[in-house]
């Protein structure tokens, strides 16, 4: 069967054979879902989203988003195709059953949101509201949490968050936005955040904004924000919109990609009283935001994966069918027949380097899902914060190495297609434009750097445990296969050995910083994240490497067949031929990336400090 924007056999593969995720099925958080059950709701996504959402991706990068009577319109052809998705359930399936979701864990929302974004990824950002769900769930007051929970899992409301402003960017401490307390204890918010996504659009009755404002006496900082709960149109006390707000949106983004979508400029209390209500605590807004930025960045790597994977396939059927040149073998023979291109060594190289990447961030980003689903079922506090600790380590790097190296993808597919690839005949370039962002927003990949070494791994509080942990636990996975019977066991220790060059990165930047030299980590944080992330996904391929040898040696048993005819298994079986690609997928990728490792910690340890030592003239 063709593969379109996603590999549903792929997805099952990471989801049931790699993780064993029907091992846990019979716990009450999956509501006696089955395999079967929860196999169809996939296909029915993977169906939705090939048939009437793809669609959508051409033509809302045309039609955009525009400002009519000062109300913010979004495509009108997403309208059909949205009022379809919030039929068939939205986004509820990890939305609790009281709310009317299906409650599940958010793995299989994370997995319907991969397949919906491989089609269009600025139409899918209107369905999303988990992130802010979470926020009021888990930080708000019980009052604010019954007024609230019940408004923003209706299709008829959108929400946002709100944190930049033009003159903070990143650096919230720098933030602005006044909050100042009425006397029925609500606030009046003041001030200008811009690149809020989903901002106004006019396919929603109300938007709920979670806005990041400074309190009169606060802490300067990023210790004095508070996080407050501001609507476009207040509340009336069965939930409906009343009175106007005072939140308008003065313009929408000319953007590079991602046209579809309302990055909108929203201005609060400018023309009259905007009331918000207190989320949490006072000045603990930071934290309270961070429960939705964590889902959000994650939801990006999700994003770097979704892209890159529609992009890999289209790239996959181009080659497939464009004719164009002769085979290596026939180079001087002007009457040799012009075959398909990817019989070129050169696009087979860029097409297995793609699917590699491409699995390999699936791999990455399911075993985050992982880590959140086993927390659920944890039987302690201490097994739940391990967990959580091991998810908080990995989210900088499923944010940041899959945002960046799906942009490599995308840069991949466009060169599959030449120089068609760089016209708007075809959806790759669309891919690329769409895709930039991600490295961008919800905090630019370098503050993701800093976050991994100096919060996430260099963890003094915890004594670099979240990290000790996971390094400990892929040793004990290189070690179990010491005992096991494998063919490929030079693919197994070179991914052993890029685990060990990273512990040993990581310990020699640990020992500067312990020196003194508190420099050190931060100038070469964002290459640390870069190996950090080859070397897990590295170990991850090796795991599917070794499953995929162990189920295609079963398939040679099953059919009768021997090592020396398994290219004819591979055409005559679907299930062949994917463990075979599994296995070339993941030997490539362990040949040629994973010795980039080594490069990256060579060429850390030997730089100098030519980053702040240049002068500004001089650059």
């Amino acid at each position: 069967m063709a593969k379109t924007l996603v590999d549903l056999r792929d997805i099952n593969f990471v989801l049931w054979e790699q993780n064993r995720l029907g091992d846990y099925l019979d716990h009450p958080i999956f509501k006696e879902m089955t395999i079967e059950e929860l196999n169809m709701s996939l296909k029915q996504a993977y169906d939705f989203a090939v048939n009437e959402i793809a669609p959508l991706n051409a033509k809302g990068d045309v039609e955009g988003v525009h400002i009519v009577d000062g109300q913010v319109r979004i495509p009108p052809s997403y309208r059909p195709v949205y009022d379809k998705a919030i039929e068939m359930g939205g986004s509820m399936l990890s939305t609790p059953e009281e709310y009317g979701g299906e409650g599940l864990p958010t793995f299989f929302e994370v997995i319907v949101g991969e397949i919906s974004m491989s089609a269009c990824m600025a139409f899918t950002m209107y369905l999303s509201h988990m992130g802010a769900f979470k926020v009021f769930e888990q930080v708000g007051s019980e009052e604010i949490k019954k007024k609230y929970l019940p408004v923003i899992v209706t299709p008829e409301c959108g929400t946002t968050m709100c944190l930049s402003e033009p003159q903070a960017g990143t650096a919230l401490g720098d933030i602005t936005t006044n909050a100042t307390q009425n006397d029925d204890g609500t606030w009046n918010i003041v001030g200008n955040k811009i690149f809020i996504t989903k901002g106004d659009y006019d396919f929603v009755d109300n938007i709920v904004h979670l806005v990041l404002s400074r309190t009169e006496g606060a802490p300067p900082g990023m210790k004095g924000l508070s996080l407050f709960a501001v609507p476009k149109y207040r509340l009336n006390e069965d939930g409906s919109p009343g009175e106007f707000n005072n939140v308008t949106c003065p313009k929408v983004e000319e953007k590079m990609g991602l046209h579809g979508s309302a990055t909108c400029e929203l201005i609060f209390g400018a023309d009259g009283p905007c009331v918000g209500e207190l989320v949490g605590k006072l000045n603990k807004g930071l934290p309270g935001m961070f429960v939705l930025m964590n889902e959000a960045r994650i939801l990006t790597g999700v994003q770097g994966l979704a892209l890159s994977s529609g992009a890999y396939l289209y790239a996959l059927k181009y080659a497939k069918e464009r004719v164009q040149g002769v085979e290596l073998d026939n180079m001087k023979d002007v009457h040799a027949p012009r075959v398909e291109i990817i019989k070129h060594p050169d696009i087979r190289r860029m097409l297995l380097s793609m699917k590699s990447m491409v699995e390999g961030m699936r791999a990455l980003i399911y075993k985050g899902q992982m880590l959140v689903t086993k927390s659920l079922m944890a039987e302690s506090e201490e097994e739940k914060e391990a967990l959580e600790d091991q998810l908080s380590l990995l989210t900088p790097v499923i944010k940041a190495y899959c945002s960046d190296q799906g942009f490599l993808v995308t840069r991949d597919a466009i060169q599959v297609y030449g120089g068609y690839g760089f016209c708007c005949d075809y959806p790759v370039e669309q891919y690329m434009r769409d895709i930039k962002i991600a490295s961008l927003y919800e905090g630019a990949n370098g503050m993701q750097a800093l976050d991994l070494i100096g919060r996430k791994v260099l963890n003094v509080q915890k004594q670099m445990k979240p990290y000790n942990d996971l390094i400990n636990s892929i040793r004990s996975f290189f070690e179990e296969v010491e005992r096991k019977d494998t063919k490929y066991k030079d693919k197994i220790d070179k991914a052993r050995e890029a685990i060990e060059n990273l512990d040993n990165l990581t310990s020699s930047i640990r020992d500067k910083a312990l020196a003194g030299d508190m420099q050190f980590p931060v100038l070469n944080a964002t290459e640390y994240l870069e190996a950090f992330g080859h070397a897990i996904v590295g170990y991850l391929h090796a795991e599917q490497l070794l499953l995929a040898e162990e189920k295609f040696a079963d398939l040679l048993k099953e059919k009768g067949y021997d090592e020396a005819s398994r290219d004819k298994l591979i055409e005559e079986s679907d299930d062949a031929a994917f463990y075979a690609g599994k296995i070339h997928s993941a030997s490539f990728f362990i040949d040629k990336v994973l010795p980039k490792v080594e490069a990256i910690s060579k060429g850390i340890m030997n730089s100098g400090t030519d980053i702040v030592d240049i002068s500004e003239s001089s650059f």
